[in-house]
């Protein structure tokens, strides 16, 4: 590390990084299942909803 940045330095701003990457996983995943867990009335009703006029 030449400039300026301590070892410390980059350590914390790389577990900071993984804490994000984490909590943006988790919440990809909560995401995920609920589109999968969609009804098709719940499909229906939002197409419905999106006619053009």
């Amino acid at each position: 590390m030449d400039n300026g940045n301590t070892i410390e330095y980059y350590i914390n701003n790389q577990e900071e990084a993984e804490k994000k990457c984490i909590e943006k996983n988790r919440f990809s995943r909560k995401f995920k299942n609920r589109i999968d867990n969609i009804s098709p009335e719940e499909i229906r009703s939002a197409k419905d909803n999106h006619k053009p006029k």
